[in-house]
């Protein structure tokens, strides 16, 4: 059986033998370590020599070794880990994968499972006026889902601009799993234009582990006659100054 995103072999079986790889979800939070599962089974009466060797590839880190004769059905549990990754994965291309090499009484096969990797968190901005004046109070939004599968402690610094004076740049959370929240930050308009920033952000787990990475986010302070472009994680905008 072949695994499309990672464009490789996840299941084979035959009148002898039938050996299938799997990982509990395709999109997984990078910064963890993650289980691949075996389930192998001899048809034969006869024992089978399988010897499984695990293969790092991009970001995904891996290498787990097993040697095992198989007389009936048995499970195998190895377990990798996700390093960061600097861009969303493009859903066309090959994804990085769980790359098992199998030997199956020395015959040999290249098992491959794509993972999608996840940022630890979804960060985005949201500012929901349509025109603002120097010297105002404003306030925007900072929405973030926890994407772990456990409670995470967030800090966010939001970076000085020439354009916009935050009141407060820091922000320390906690996020149960998978939660949302949107966060209010108030700031004066020094200047027209576009409030583009890289956020260096931590995810601390209850174990301590640290995950560093950043998300890029856009906010347009839009003024008469004020004309500019700017760019966050998901599109490029123009302002024309109409």
């Amino acid at each position: 059986e072949f695994e499309r995103t990672g464009r490789g072999i996840r299941l084979i079986e035959t009148d002898d033998y039938y050996i299938a790889a799997s990982v509990h979800e395709h999109q997984l939070v990078f910064g963890d370590q993650y289980e691949v599962r075996y389930t192998i089974t001899n048809k034969t009466g006869k024992p089978l020599q399988i010897d499984l060797n695990g293969v790092s590839n991009k970001n995904i880190e891996y290498s787990f070794e097993k040697s095992i004769d198989v007389t009936d059905e048995v499970e195998v549990i190895g377990s990798f880990y996700i390093n960061p990754i600097e861009e969303e994965q493009n859903s066309f291309r090959t994804h990085p994968t769980v790359k098992t090499i199998v030997k199956i009484n020395g015959k040999e096969a290249t098992f491959k499972l794509g993972i999608l990797p996840k940022y630890p968190a979804q960060v985005t901005a949201y500012f929901q006026e349509d025109l603002t004046f120097k010297g105002n109070k404003n306030t925007f939004y900072l929405d973030l889902m926890n994407n772990f599968s456990e409670k995470i402690h967030f800090e966010v610094e939001l970076p000085d601009s020439p354009i916009m004076e935050i009141q407060t740049k820091q922000l320390h959370l906690e996020m149960n799993p998978k939660e949302r929240k949107s966060i209010a930050f108030q700031f004066v308009v020094k200047e027209f234009g576009f409030y583009e920033a890289s956020l260096p952000i931590k995810a601390i787990k209850n174990n301590g582990e640290t995950v560093e990475f950043t998300r890029l986010i856009g906010i347009p302070l839009r003024g008469i006659g004020a004309k500019f472009t700017g760019a966050d994680e998901e599109k490029v905008q123009l302002f024309n100054g109409q």
